[in-house]
């Protein structure tokens, strides 16, 4: 136990040191003030462009952090592998499964704790901007922040472990995470029926975003919240155990 905190605090370090962790965090922070600044210049009161505010600020916290999930395990495990550094860590003891859960958690604190702050920062950005929230619609708009970004992470975040291990590069990762976001994010939006389409992450978390983007998704599609959420959670941890998996059995001596 002692020695998976110190290879969390460890990572902790190099997490800081990233020069992307902070072009994540400002892209977390400032992203949904960028999306009400938009919504203010179509109207002056942006409840009238759009059903709920809180949604929209919701959604772009929560899609710009499994984004920015990507980015930062991608660039926490690859930099093991451009810098040959994953030899000797592993040649010190360190387990190669708690070498990656140590990542996995360090990035869902990372992206949950800006995406935090940024939906708190969003949701006065909004109310600057004619939105009249209860006090309830206010935090619930937090409480769903802290709630979805790590359940959606979850997700980008194995397919980037998996690709980064595969190609055993930092490019590597970054490119299947993307893949899959991008992909995903366009065939659900465009509504386009594909084989195991109600798997795909952005319909289920559209389901639990709210109307404002569930109603993107095609007719009768939409599965429930409990069912999205475990979709989510199964497919999310089946990336990381299967990034484990293969990382158990690679050569990362050569």
């Amino acid at each position: 136990m002692n020695n998976w905190v110190g290879l969390v605090r460890a990572e902790l370090a190099k997490l800081r040191r990233l020069v992307v962790f902070r072009a994540v965090a400002w892209s977390l922070l400032l992203g949904p003030g960028v999306v009400v600044l938009i919504l203010r210049l179509v109207a002056s009161d942006i409840s009238t462009v759009v059903g709920s505010p809180g949604e929209v600020v919701l959604g772009s916290v929560v899609l710009l952090a499994a984004f920015g999930g990507i980015v930062l395990v991608a660039s926490l495990l690859g930099s093991e592998f451009d810098q040959g550094t994953a030899r000797m860590l592993l040649s010190r003891g360190a387990p190669r499964s708690s070498l990656l859960l140590a990542k996995v958690v360090v990035t869902l604190v990372a992206v949950t704790t800006v995406g935090g702050v940024a939906s708190l920062a969003g949701t006065g950005e909004a109310m600057l901007a004619g939105w009249q929230p209860t006090a309830r619609q206010a935090a619930e708009v937090v409480g769903k922040t802290l709630g979805l970004v790590p359940l959606a992470s979850l997700v980008y975040i194995g397919i980037a472990m998996l690709g980064t291990i595969l190609g055993r590069s930092t490019a590597a990762g970054m490119l299947a995470g993307l893949l899959l976001f991008l992909g995903d994010f366009l065939l659900s939006t465009l509504r386009s029926r594909v084989p195991f389409g109600e798997w795909m992450p952005v319909t289920n978390l559209f389901v639990l975003l709210g109307e404002t983007y569930s109603s993107i998704l095609p007719v009768g599609d939409a599965p429930s919240p409990g069912t999205a959420a475990l979709r989510l959670v199964g497919v999310g941890l089946g990336l990381i155990l299967g990034a484990i998996w293969v990382f158990e059995r690679q050569d990362v001596t050569g």
